[in-house]
């Protein structure tokens, strides 16, 4: 499991938990990017692609 975090400087906190039954977290990534405009996002992604060309 990975914890990536995005707008670290925003007060607000959102938990994204991506799932990987259909997609790897990088089909995820640009949607907990956007949130984290607004947002301390911790996106959670337990998905075995740990290898991902998006990997931070």
């Amino acid at each position: 499991m990975t914890i990536y975090e995005y707008g670290t400087e925003n007060d607000k906190n959102v938990l994204f938990i991506a799932t990987a039954a259909l997609e790897p977290y990088w089909a995820f990534q640009k949607q907990a990017e956007t949130l984290g405009r607004d947002y301390h996002v911790y996106a959670v992604a337990a998905d075995g692609h740990e290898n991902s060309p998006c990997r931070k």
